[in-house]
């Protein structure tokens, strides 16, 4: 009776190291949590930066890219220079507001300093 109480136990162990016995812990994310996307482009034609946001981010960029957003189509092409995820749409709209904002965008300019350095527009090169 022990033995056979002992056996089970040790099947039962087995079993809950399996990721088939406890599949929550496979993913501590709920994969239909919409995330909502606050995202910064670059103009390359006038080097200057584009806030937005949105719950599809693939879907905008391409918009974006093919001239179907008023705010960009005229100074195409455009890069995605930087993004940040929330779970909730009014914090995202906060922070596209802040991105757009004197603050702001003095983040951007300190936050992708290598990038803009890199790319030209360092502290020696004209500003975005």
């Amino acid at each position: 009776m022990i033995y056979g109480i002992l056996k089970q136990v040790q099947n039962d162990k087995e079993r809950r190291r399996s990721s088939t016995f406890w599949p929550e812990r496979r993913s501590t994310i709920n994969m239909k949590t919409n995330f909502f996307y606050t995202y910064v482009l670059m103009s390359k034609k006038d080097n200057k930066f584009y806030s937005g946001y949105t719950v599809d981010l693939e879907n905008r960029l391409s918009e974006h890219k093919k001239g179907q957003v008023f705010s960009t189509k005229s100074r195409l092409p455009i890069k995605l220079i930087y993004c940040e995820v929330c779970l909730d749409e009014q914090d995202a709209k906060q922070r596209e507001k802040y991105m757009k904002s004197g603050k702001g965008k003095k983040y951007l300019k300190r936050r992708l300093r290598r990038f803009l350095e890199r790319s030209g527009f360092g502290p020696n090169a004209g500003q975005p």
